[in-house]
């Protein structure tokens, strides 16, 4: 472009004027795949629009440019359907499609304005928006939650509209603590005949943080007992360990020992604690609560705490039983604090961050941990019970349509074996199991474990007559939906095949047992010194 620069009084600023008139007026036509833009026709179905059309927002529009490099015209519409918060979804942008090439003409500022716009999209977009749950795909879905988008967003509301309820005292009636979650052993040691009485067991367990900047905060936060910074949470539970209600938390600073903190529970009847017991229930305590005990007593309760000596240098005999009492019930509640010590976000270091929060969490816990706590609906019977309405089933059978190889059936017979403790499968044996109450088809088997002596699994069965239908257990593989763990497969093993036949394949390491001696079964025998039996 030749400028003739003897014509202008300011070149510089003559220049910068010609070459904005340039650009502004300067334009490029391009090729551009377009959707429809009338009013009666949806721009994303290419139906008729009976009634509620919706208009294409522009960053809708530029979105769609950006992602399937088709151009929606402006005032372009829509199906209802189509949209959610008057955004287009992530199906409905998908099925966008051109329906002509048309050829558009864009000035430099147009194209400008489409490159920031792109930029700022490029910027918000997140590989994974969760905040946004239409930006995923319903595949995206499945590889995260198993669920279709339909499924998830069904599950989401029906969480939404529930409250918490396996926690605080107003979820669980007396009438259930007493009968469901009162042992024997508490009821006889602490009411004697009443049979109307609740036993509660509390405790304040230990949650540790960071130490914080803010220095009121920080002085209330550390315990010169685990010098340490932490929160006291306050637990309440039955004789039984089921956790009634987690108050708190509280400071752990040396004026918020536990009786200054059962004090404040009361006295500002926390979570209605004062309106859901009655008087003359039973709270038991350790040494720690002393001082809240008239608090207690004074609004009719009775209270359970091991004695003092004050400065004598025994107990009585009563004293000396009623400190047993309590150490034999009261353990629950440390029980109770060690579960929640088993999940890893409490049991390390507490971020500072996540304090607003910790509440609701200590509230996750507690509905988790109850589920597991609720009354069995389970009962116990002997595999003949349902021997005629399992399935019979071949060892390829089991191979080919449920384990899936044949290692599982290899030791199959090895917790079978053990669960009866015999190596005769085909004659009388003692194999017991839990049936399900409210679904009969379902069976539970518990099980050894083969590597770990105190551990037991308990795989689960769901059958018809003709089929195995589902399975699951409990062990670190039996999740999977590929095949099936030992466990299942002996189960299965057992009852489908094994039970049918009609001679014993009598195993070789069946008979191993017997051939060392096991020295523990001498243990019980009282073992004298050298000195005693020198002084006899």
């Amino acid at each position: 472009m030749d400028i003739n620069q003897e014509d202008m009084s300011d070149p510089i600023s003559g220049s910068d004027q010609n070459l904005n008139e340039v650009l502004k007026n300067e334009t490029i036509t391009l090729p551009m795949n377009c959707t429809g833009s009338g009013h009666t026709i949806c721009c994303v179905c290419l139906l008729d629009i009976k009634e509620h059309a919706k208009t294409i927002s522009s960053e809708d529009r530029d979105l769609v440019l950006l992602k399937k490099n088709v151009f929606i015209p402006e005032g372009a519409r829509c199906c209802s359907v189509h949209m959610i918060n008057h955004q287009l979804t992530t199906a409905s942008i998908d099925r966008v499609a051109p329906l002509s090439i048309q050829y558009k003409k864009f000035n430099s500022s147009d194209i400008q304005v489409l490159v920031t716009k792109w930029q700022m999209l490029f910027e918000k977009k997140k590989r994974l928006d969760f905040d946004n749950l239409h930006s995923l795909s319903d595949d995206e879905y499945k590889t995260f939650t198993s669920l279709s988008k339909t499924q998830f967003d069904d599950l989401i509301f029906q969480i939404s509209m529930s409250k918490i309820r396996n926690s605080r005292f107003n979820h669980i009636s007396r009438r259930e603590i007493i009968d469901q979650h009162t042992s024997a052993i508490a009821s006889q040691l602490m009411c004697g005949d009443e049979a109307d009485k609740v036993i509660v067991v509390a405790d304040s367990t230990y949650i540790f943080i960071q130490k914080s900047r803010n220095n009121n905060f920080q002085r209330k936060t550390y315990s010169l007992h685990k010098k340490r910074s932490l929160l006291k949470p306050m637990i309440v539970v039955s004789t039984t360990g089921y956790i009634i209600d987690c108050i708190g938390p509280f400071f752990s600073d040396f004026s918020n020992n536990d009786a200054s903190i059962m004090k404040n529970i009361l006295f500002r009847n926390t979570n209605k604690i004062i309106d859901w017991l009655n008087q003359d229930d039973v709270v038991v305590v350790d040494r720690g609560f002393r001082d809240s005990v008239d608090i207690m007593e004074g609004l009719g309760l009775k209270v359970a705490l091991p004695p003092f000596l004050n400065g004598r240098r025994q107990f009585t005999t009563t004293e000396a039983n009623q400190s047993r009492y309590v150490t034999k019930i009261r353990w629950v509640v440390e029980a109770a604090n060690a579960r929640i010590k088993q999940f890893k976000f409490f049991s390390n270091t507490v971020q500072n961050s996540s304090l607003p929060h910790l509440e609701e969490y200590l509230s996750i816990f507690l509905e988790k941990n109850n589920l597991k706590k609720l009354t069995s609906k389970w009962e116990i019977i002997n595999h003949t019970n349902i021997l005629d309405e399992f399935p019979i089933l071949s060892e390829n059978d089991i191979v080919n349509n449920i384990t899936l190889g044949v290692f599982q059936l290899k030791r199959a017979r090895s917790y079978a074996e053990e669960k009866t403790s015999t190596t005769d499968l085909t004659g009388p044996v003692d194999y017991t199991m839990y049936r399900c109450k409210e679904f009969p088809d379902i069976i539970r088997i518990p099980t050894r474990s083969a590597h770990v002596n105190r551990l037991t699994h308990n795989p689960i069965i769901q059958f018809t007559s003709n089929d195995i239908l589902e399975w699951w257990c409990d062990c670190s593989t039996g999740n999977g939906m590929l095949g099936c763990c030992s466990h299942i497969a002996s189960a299965i093993w057992f009852l489908s095949f094994e039970r049918w036949q009609s001679h014993n394949r009598q195993m070789p390491s069946g008979d191993f047992i017997n051939l060392a001696t096991d020295a523990s079964l001498l243990s019980d025998f009282y073992d004298s010194t050298d000195d005693e039996d020198g002084t006899n």
